[in-house]
């Protein structure tokens, strides 16, 4: 479905609220040609219920992304796909979209390219020391 985005040169995606293609069933093939992505918006796409990791591996292609909205999950660590995106600076997973309830030290280990972080209104009742 994704495949014939390539050909717009988008800038800008928006799946949030998207319930037609389960994050699970995301490839490859469906990012690797939008070269000129710089703002992706997954917010209440990845639902807490059923979803327990963020797709690195397919997002590991948008090499050129500079922005990520994307729903927090409980406890995740950002998988090693994310240092590929190199040119990726802000990071939200705040409000309502945002379903973190802990942070590890290794949760965001993958993602130090970041310049801004949005954390905020996620109800965090956990935070390990170090």
């Amino acid at each position: 479905v994704l495949d014939g985005l390539s050909d717009l040169n988008l800038h800008t995606l928006d799946l949030s609220y998207n319930r037609y293609i389960p994050v699970q069933q995301l490839t490859r093939s469906m990012f690797q040609n939008l070269t000129s992505l710089r703002v992706l918006r997954f917010c209440r796409y990845i639902q807490k219920q059923s979803f327990l990791a963020y797709p690195h591996v397919v997002l590991a292609l948008l090499t050129n992304l500079e922005e990520l909205y994307i729903t927090g999950l409980r406890y995740v660590i950002f998988g090693p796909g994310f240092r590929n995106m190199t040119s990726l600076r802000k990071l939200s997973l705040s409000g309502r979209n945002c379903f973190m309830s802990g942070l590890t030290n290794a949760t965001f280990k993958n993602v130090n390219q970041i310049t801004s972080l949005n954390i905020s209104d996620c109800d965090l009742e956990d935070v390990e020391k170090k």
